[in-house]
């Protein structure tokens, strides 16, 4: 008997799952669901969007021909706001409902923002989004100064091609620059 996957999100876990249902079985319908309106991408490409290294068209992982080919279904602009395991359905912002036989939770991370005194009354923006750079060059103006709190790989990558777009970059860490990647 064929099975309903349900897949929330499109980044690279979610698609490696959607391959790898697709070479379990022909049958199943999947169906992957992501809060962005566009394909699939990698948000370590958007410092390279941002320097102009390249352009949104060479953005994407996939396109629509590779969910017809996986004979699957991309659903876009759908935020996920309560699962209800019991009922094996999900409820989207909107309240539409989906049901499921296997569910798939593969978001990805989200920016934190550091817990400081008045940093409600500042403009703080994430970076792991494409709407976040879109944002961002919508609030870049020659000679910006632009303070980043993080130093992995985006983070790096966003602070070299602000600083050679002529805004003004200032670095905060935790600990150390890519602590993730390097050990001390």
């Amino acid at each position: 008997m064929a099975k309903k996957h349900l897949l929330i999100g499109s980044g690279a876990a979610g698609l490696s799952a959607l391959r790898e249902i697709r070479d379990l079985s022909g049958e199943d319908r999947i169906k992957m669901v992501t809060m962005e309106d566009t394909l699939p991408y990698s948000p370590t490409t958007l410092p390279y969007l941002l320097s102009g290294k390249i352009d949104e068209s060479r953005l994407w992982t996939v396109d629509q021909e590779f969910f017809r080919e996986m004979g699957s279904e991309l659903i876009l602009g759908r935020r996920l706001v309560e699962v209800k395991p019991d009922r094996r359905e999900v409820v989207f912002a909107g309240g539409e409902k989906e049901t499921y036989d296997t569910l798939l939770i593969a978001t990805g991370s989200e920016p934190l923002l550091p817990v400081i005194e008045g940093i409600e009354a500042i403009p703080v923006l994430g970076f792991h989004t494409l709407a976040d750079y879109r944002e961002l060059v919508a609030r870049l103006r020659d000679g910006t100064e632009v303070l980043i709190y993080g130093g992995g790989l985006v983070a790096m990558g966003l602070a070299s091609n602000l600083a050679k777009r002529g805004m003004k970059v200032k670095l905060v860490v935790r600990s150390r620059i890519l602590r993730r990647y390097f050990d001390p």
